[in-house]
């Protein structure tokens, strides 16, 4: 009896996040506002985490899906994306910091990252693998 009802308590349950790496772009040049550009190791990884429907019971419901950009100083949320023949976007958000990741259908990438309170932008070119 017990087992019965720790299965339908579970069953009950929403279903976990699911974290998906839909494309890692590593970037080998580095440009710094005022500054020449420099040799550089950095990665970035747009990541998609697909929710639990908010009413899996409704005819419309739909899994939430967030995307972020994820870096070694952490995720960054994204507001906004395209996609057109010529490669896909992704624009984010960190406070007042934005981050643009621009990947286009030859992997060929660029993201910048504006700071404002440090009056700063940063570039990086670089390539990407995925997005199927």
């Amino acid at each position: 009896m017990r087992a019965i009802a720790m299965s339908a308590a579970l069953m009950a349950a929403p279903a976990a996040a699911q974290e998906v790496e839909a494309l890692t772009c590593i970037f080998e040049q580095e440009c710094l506002t005022g500054e020449a550009c420099a040799a550089t190791t950095f990665e970035i990884t747009v990541v998609e985490r697909r929710g639990a429907a908010p009413d899996p019971d409704a005819e419309d419901a739909e899994a939430e899906t967030e995307t972020l950009l994820r870096t070694i100083a952490g995720d960054i949320d994204v507001v906004s994306a395209a996609e057109t023949g010529e490669g896909r976007a992704w624009l984010g958000l960190d406070g007042l910091d934005s981050h643009a990741l621009s990947v286009a259908s030859d992997r060929s990438a660029v993201y910048t990252a504006q700071i404002p309170a440090a009056e700063m932008a940063l570039t990086y070119l670089g390539d990407c693998e995925g997005l199927g």
